[in-house]
């Protein structure tokens, strides 16, 4: 489920979202209930539902004397407000990528297997060197401030932080396992969005296609990986500096 803001008034700040695709309205209102407010639908076209979102009263429920005389949106100014605003969805993954809010089921068992996996083949390396891996931390882009949850995640303790999310520059590595509904988002969105946020390396684990395989980008300059390797899943695949570690792709082979 993708969510963007749009200004819906040139003479004020009011905003609305727009949530694409509009068929998965069992999330929406679950999105727009855990915000604290009920949703109209103002404007439907091109795929994409757009919706005023108003305010509960105290209690949960939705004001009868604010129904009546036309209740102003909840103002969100940045969709990063959205995002904040949110609490734990469980079952799914929230993330901003590119000024969107994108919310997407967590994965399948395998998919969490294969990220298991990748936290034991680098725990021991983890450990000798100091540093943290593991899967969970969201990653704040630095810049655009979007909010991405890899993976896997590996940084160094001095990592500075954006609240509890860690700042993408001081992250040495990330991980994403490829599902179906994630091909465009990790092999194109996520990664300009980790070159963009100076990420030392992307390791992208592909499960689904024909040919399985696992490929790490490296090598940043001026905010684009300029060196891509990629080895048939199963084959060893050596995870450059800062990592200087080769892995054994077997084991995402679940």
């Amino acid at each position: 489920m993708r969510v963007s803001l749009i200004s819906v008034s040139p003479t004020s700040n009011t905003t609305a979202l727009i949530i694409d695709p509009p068929q998965t309205k069992y999330l929406q209102g679950g999105f727009f209930h855990a915000l604290g407010a009920r949703c109209d639908s103002v404007a439907e076209g091109d795929g994409v539902v757009t919706y005023l979102a108003y305010p509960f009263d105290h209690e949960g429920t939705v004001s009868m004397v604010a129904m009546a005389i036309e209740p102003a949106p909840i103002h969100f100014r940045t969709i990063r407000e959205v995002f904040d605003a949110l609490p734990p969805l469980p079952g799914f993954r929230a993330e901003i990528i590119g000024g969107n809010l994108l919310v997407s089921p967590s994965g399948t068992p395998e998919h969490f297997l294969i990220g298991g996996e990748l936290h034991h083949a680098l725990h021991r390396l983890c450990k000798e060197r100091g540093w943290h891996g593991t899967y969970g931390p969201y990653v704040c882009i630095d810049g655009p401030r979007d909010a991405v949850q890899p993976d896997y995640v590996m940084w160094e303790p001095g990592c500075r932080r954006w609240g509890d999310e860690l700042l993408s520059s001081g992250v040495l590595m990330t991980a994403e396992v490829i599902s179906p509904s994630s091909v465009r988002t990790d092999r194109a969105d996520k990664l300009r969005l980790y070159a963009l946020g100076r990420v030392a390396l992307y390791l992208l684990i592909d499960p689904i296609t024909e040919s399985p395989s696992v490929t790490v980008h490296s090598d940043l300059e001026d905010g684009r990986y300029r060196a891509i390797s990629t080895v048939p899943m199963g084959k060893p695949l050596y995870l450059p500096s800062p990592i200087d570690f080769e892995l054994d792709t077997s084991i995402f082979m679940v």
